[in-house]
């Protein structure tokens, strides 16, 4: 399986193939398909920003984060890799495990809406 990174370069060469093949096809009257290095360098630049934007923007990552509560280290992860945990999560956290609990679920509402994640106790 691609790692993210990888997806994203093939993404950009996808780009470009459809792009050079969008220009043969409405423009079979070309001698050449040379692009211009100034071009070809622009276009990767924006290509490249148009597909970090919009990975970033709709496929959730999931990165483990630590953090101590109630002296147990806590690893949790959010739907999207930039949330950082706030006061009410830890209380909810700390909360759940003065009940017994070793994991859970959080909810975070954002500007975009509610935001999910797990957390467990650390082994």
């Amino acid at each position: 399986m691609p790692t993210r990174n990888e997806k994203i370069e093939n993404t950009i060469a996808d780009i470009n193939d459809a792009i050079g093949a969008a220009l043969i096809s409405n423009f079979p009257e070309a001698l050449t398909g040379d692009v211009s290095p100034t071009a070809q360098a622009v276009l990767d630049a924006a290509s490249k920003a148009l597909v970090n934007d919009w990975v970033d923007a709709n496929v959730p990552v999931k990165e483990k984060k630590t953090v101590e509560i109630l002296l147990h280290d806590i690893e949790y992860e959010y739907d999207v890799a930039s949330h950082v945990m706030d006061d009410g999560d830890m209380e909810h956290i700390a909360y759940s495990i003065s009940q017994g609990f070793r994991e859970g679920q959080l909810t975070a509402d954002t500007c975009c809406g509610v935001m999910y994640g797990w957390w467990n106790i650390k082994k």
